[in-house]
């Protein structure tokens, strides 16, 4: 009788050790929604702090930008009033401002593909990252 009863508290022991997990598991999905909106508030903080502490500033760079052109096709010569350099308007965190160089952007004019006319073209400007 005592191994039946060393095997009754064994599974009753199991059974309250099954309950306790899904108990855990079940509290975890009814706070699902109290966890999640704890995250969205600890990352709206976050990017308030961090806005905070270097803003984003928008100004125009203080050095011109030379433009590079692709172009133009076999037979066409381009005269008259292409710019050879671009200012440009920056949007970036306060602290970036002072490593900024002219040599971090790259603006080009695509001249390819244009036939005799006149032609109000755009100039592309990319960053460039510099390993």
């Amino acid at each position: 009788m005592s191994a039946e009863n060393d095997e009754s508290d064994e599974n009753d022991e199991s059974a309250e050790n099954a309950i306790k997990t899904m108990n855990r598991v079940s509290g975890f999905f009814n706070n699902i929604g109290s966890i999640l909106l704890a995250l969205i508030l600890a990352l709206i903080v976050w990017v308030v702090a961090v806005q905070q502490q270097d803003p984003l500033v928008e100004n125009v760079y203080d050095r011109t930008i030379p433009i590079t052109r692709i172009g133009p096709d076999q037979g066409v010569v381009p005269f008259g009033g292409l710019l050879e350099r671009v200012q440009i308007r920056i949007r970036a965190p306060q602290s970036s401002w002072t490593t900024l160089a002219a040599s971090n952007f790259a603006a080009q004019l695509d001249l390819r593909g244009l036939a005799a006319g006149s032609y109000n073209i755009p100039c592309w400007l990319r960053a460039v990252t510099r390993a």
